[in-house]
């Protein structure tokens, strides 16, 4: 059985012990794709507030808004989204955070996400078991995050969100990075105060084709970002493309292998030679 059949069953089998035990069920922490897998799986039903699968609600989170890794919770007849939800935030659900900073920020390694998620794999963590991993880049003196509490993080410090059961290992055990001493403390996830961070770019484009975007975006000849494309190295909001031709729409989040990703957040209007000004936010 490949992965896709056994992630499906996986996912049906939640929801009906839902159905039939009326308690709280999810899965482990999802990639993008095998949420936009999910997605695609019939059974659903969308309305104004309320989402389900083969009949029972569902909501998709991740222990913050807008996550790239999240779970999917299929929730019973007492409790409604925005309960799990506040449940989650609070620290009292099953998403712990943790939070590793330097314990000597002056001779800390310039420290990355590919950095901790290997720290974490070294130490026998599955990534199902870990969700979105948020690291500060800036020096304290720069000024630049985070915008909306004015609070100085170190660099390198890191927010990983987890299992409520992987936490306390993550805590006790993760103590360096690279070449770095980290010290780490479990705090609830509504503590995180740091979001992802991205380039706006904004350049011209012959059309809205997702092999002309990528060449603009990282200033790729158009037979190297077809080749990407060919190469199954893209995806869009999860789900692999393969033709060069496709149109992403506005705020589709692409992903490049070996590049990184970009959310696509459409054009604004053409020159007066006729091509596109197209405007995205690259994650750096």
């Amino acid at each position: 059985m490949d992965k896709d059949k056994l992630l499906a069953g996986r996912i049906a089998d939640l929801s009906r012990q839902c159905w039939n035990g009326d308690y709280l069920t999810h899965t482990n922490f999802l990639s993008a794709s095998e949420l936009a897998e999910f997605y695609q799986m019939p059974g659903h039903q969308h309305s104004p507030g309320l989402n389900t699968f083969n009949g029972v609600p569902y909501i998709v989170f991740g222990g913050r808004e807008d996550s790239d890794r999240a779970r999917i919770f299929f929730l019973p007849s007492y409790m409604d989204a925005d309960q799990l939800i506040q449940d989650e935030l609070s620290g009292n659900g099953s998403i712990s955070l943790v939070c590793a900073s330097p314990v000597n920020p002056g001779f800390a390694d310039p420290l990355t996400h590919r950095d901790y998620l290997g720290a974490l794999m070294n130490l026998g963590i599955d990534r199902s078991m870990t969700g979105d991993i948020l690291v500060n880049q800036h020096d304290p003196e720069d000024g630049q995050r985070p915008q909306e509490t004015g609070r100085s993080h170190p660099r390198g410090m890191a927010y990983i969100f987890c299992a409520e059961n992987v936490a306390e290992l993550i805590a006790s055990e993760l103590t360096r990075v690279k070449h770095t001493t980290v010290s780490c403390q479990i705090i609830p996830p509504s503590a995180c105060d740091l979001e992802p961070d991205f380039r706006e770019l904004t350049g011209t484009v012959a059309s809205i084709r997702l092999d002309s975007i990528i060449t603009m975006v990282w200033h790729l000849s158009r037979g190297k970002a077809q080749a990407l494309i060919q190469g199954e190295k893209v995806t869009v909001n999860g789900r692999l493309i393969t033709s060069s031709s496709f149109e992403p729409g506005e705020n589709d989040r692409v992903s490049v292998r070996g590049l990184g990703k970009f959310i696509y957040l459409g054009d604004e209007g053409s020159t007066r030679k006729g091509r596109l000004r197209a405007k995205v936010h690259l994650f750096v």
